[in-house]
């Protein structure tokens, strides 16, 4: 568990990827996000001069997919702090109530969802079934099919927009990497084995192919 101050300082970085005026934010992202979460994180920037220096998000829409869980909540919640139009997307609206709008999707189909993402600021992909349950075989295929589909059909509807969000941030996973117990594993560190790294790089390819 993390706390509120803690989380804050973790998408007041989010923030920094999308506006901050002096380039490129990646690396105050990251080290932020891992540090206190364990995660890995892909992006897909283009015409990064645009998306990221000196721009407000001031009424700019960002969609967050998967965003009804406690990171999402967080994230939302500062991104309307600072005037974004957010929208989260999710199969069951949030748990709580806050300035956002909320679009039904399920994460595996192309829908009326899609529309959404023509035109917006960004989009943050955090979909992903819960790990924390018993691995069963139908368990393990919902976690991983969770994550894969959804970036696929994102990358369709990111392909069919006129006007796609110029940075898509992707949620991985640091146990890409297995549970080594003493290495300090970086981004060039080999993946591990298992069920998490089989995930990860099967995630990871999927976006690397949608982008």
């Amino acid at each position: 568990p993390h706390s509120s101050a803690e989380c804050y300082r973790i998408v007041l970085n989010y923030q920094q990827v999308f506006c901050d005026s002096d380039g490129i934010s990646r690396f105050k992202l990251e080290s932020s996000i891992k540090a206190y979460f364990g995660l890995r994180l892909q992006f897909r920037m283009t015409n990064t001069s645009a998306a990221l220096t000196g721009v407000s998000l001031s009424r700019e829409r960002v969609i967050i997919c998967g965003g009804s869980g406690f990171l999402g909540i967080s994230l939302a919640l500062h991104l309307h702090k600072v005037g974004a139009d957010v929208v989260i997307m999710s199969r069951r609206a949030p748990g709580v109530k806050g300035s956002w709008r909320h679009v039904e999707w399920d994460g595996r189909t192309l829908g009326r969802w899609a529309a959404e993402l023509n035109s917006a600021r960004a989009i943050v992909n955090l979909t992903g079934r819960s790990v924390d349950c018993i691995k069963t075989p139908d368990h393990c295929d919902e976690i991983l099919r969770s994550r894969v589909e959804s970036t696929r059909v994102i990358g369709r509807a990111c392909a069919a927009c006129d006007e796609p969000p110029p940075v898509w941030v992707q949620m991985s996973t640091a146990h890409i990497y297995g549970d080594p117990p003493v290495a300090v594993c970086d981004e060039e560190s080999p993946c591990g084995f298992g069920l998490a790294p089989t995930v990860g790089r099967a995630w990871e390819e999927a976006f690397t192919q949608s982008v």
